[in-house]
């Protein structure tokens, strides 16, 4: 991109920096009905419907999804979520010993 082409983007009122918070489903849908152009993780690929173009980015390095929300909020869909994501983990990294 050139140096200017941000501010080309930004001259676009529908132009936002961040995605709103809206759930994949949200953002599918948005994109289903061309209000919505947005990148998102590999794995929403699963969730594509015919409507839906997905063009894979192949030339960006790797990132790591850090989740984070205040240290004493106490909220059984929280600790829910968090003891979930650390299954799908630990389930990952042994699929992954497994396959070397």
């Amino acid at each position: 991109m050139t140096g200017s082409a941000p501010s080309v983007r930004r001259q676009n009122p529908a132009y936002q920096e961040q995605c709103p918070p809206m759930g994949l489903d949200e953002i599918l849908d948005r994109v289903t009905v061309g209000r919505l152009i947005t990148v998102v993780g590999s794995a929403a690929g699963e969730r594509l419907t015919r409507e839906v173009c997905a063009v894979p980015v192949t030339d960006l390095p790797v990132t790591t999804l850090a989740l984070g929300w205040l240290e004493h909020t106490a909220r059984p869909e929280i600790t829910a979520f968090v003891r979930a994501a650390q299954r799908i983990a630990v389930d990952h990294a042994r699929f992954l010993v497994g396959a070397a």
